[in-house]
């Protein structure tokens, strides 16, 4: 989905600043954009050393030439992994699970990082403008072959093999301060209203994805949640 390029520029330039670090790589009319904890490792390593793509500045993208896709995550699960990468960065894995005062003031806080932000406040309107694919309740396996329809439908072969060794699997222990991470969010029948309405808007997005976003279609157009 192509944009008119001077809405594009400014959707671009009114968040240039911080989103000047997003990582992006471009092939012909494709350009992928990070986005973190949403298996990004494993597909910007792919794209930048098994299939040579170039990297670009996210000022540069051309977003009324180029296509624009990535792959996201149900926003609550996102937050869960973006916490944990967060409290496992920092060193601080045992504080966090034998602290409940800890654990609360961790679990009343919007955001930490990077790896916690919004997808809104990590992309803003641009949100909508990007081709997701959805990872929530599909396997490993299932996001790479409809990474390759879309791929495939830009005239790209897709013969490269992937980067396997950039495969981003979560520690043991990652995976303890998640699990804790989810039940401290569903201890309450209903969040603090400053965590729900941080992530209203991207919620309200995944679900619009999830909606439209069709896997069993036989072509990217069909499947594609923009219905390109």
């Amino acid at each position: 989905m192509f944009i008119q390029q001077d809405y594009a520029d400014s959707l671009v330039k009114s968040g240039f600043v911080h989103r000047r670090n997003i990582d992006c790589c471009t092939c012909g009319p494709l350009v992928y954009i990070r986005n973190l904890k949403c298996a990004s490792t494993f597909f910007f390593s792919s794209f930048i050393n098994c299939w040579k793509w170039d990297p670009i500045a996210w000022e540069d993208i051309d977003w009324s030439r180029q296509h624009v896709f990535s792959h996201i995550m149900n926003p609550v699960e996102r937050r869960h992994k973006g916490v944990a990468e967060f409290i496992n960065q920092h060193g601080v894995n045992e504080l966090f699970l034998n602290n409940t005062q800890f654990q609360n003031f961790i679990r009343y806080a919007p955001v930490f990082d990077e790896h916690t932000s919004s997808y809104h406040d990590t992309f803003g309107n641009l949100c909508y403008h990007i081709d997701w694919i959805p990872l929530t309740g599909r396997t490993h396996e299932q996001v790479i072959k409809l990474t390759e329809m879309l791929l495939r439908y830009y005239g790209l072969k897709t013969l490269v093999n992937w980067d396997y060794n950039n495969v981003h699997r979560t520690h043991p222990e990652k995976k303890v301060i998640e699990q804790r991470l989810r039940e401290l969010y569903n201890q309450d029948q209903q969040q603090p209203e400053w965590i729900s309405r941080y992530m209203e808007n991207d919620v309200r997005l995944y679900q619009r994805i999830e909606q439209k976003f069709d896997d069993v279609a036989g072509n990217w157009p069909e499947i594609s949640w923009l219905k390109v």
